[in-house]
């Protein structure tokens, strides 16, 4: 009982590893507005938007502005502030837990860009 109880936690903890990311980010004293991409499996979109983001250019704005996690609606929690019906949905939080920009679907690296930039603006 003891094993099956152990195993739970460890499974538990891994599926709501990102989530847990999320939250860790929101109560620790960061800088940094989070961006966060709330993805689903089996979404091709969703995997398109990551490789527009992994795009060095992009990537190394986002590195430089932002904490970016990713959480998976398939596995994990979905914080309150965070919740959508569709995948892929982007959102960006300032460091007090405000959602400074939500956008759902595929967004091409231009206007992922541009709408960084006003969100960076407006969490100053």
């Amino acid at each position: 009982m003891k094993k099956l109880i152990f195993t739970l936690f460890i499974l538990s903890s891994t599926l709501f590893a990102d989530s847990n990311e999320y939250i860790h980010m929101r109560t620790n004293n960061i800088e940094k507005p989070i961006f966060v991409i709330i993805k689903q499996n089996n979404c091709r979109f969703c995997e398109k938007q990551i490789k527009v983001i992994n795009n060095s250019v992009l990537r190394e704005y986002i590195d430089k502005n932002f904490q970016f996690t990713t959480i998976n609606r398939s596995n994990d929690m979905i914080p309150a502030e965070l919740q959508s019906q569709m995948s892929p949905t982007l959102f960006v939080v300032s460091k007090k837990g405000k959602v400074l920009d939500k956008m759902i679907g595929l967004q091409k690296s231009k206007t992922l860009l541009r709408r960084l930039n006003r969100s960076l603006y407006l969490a100053r």
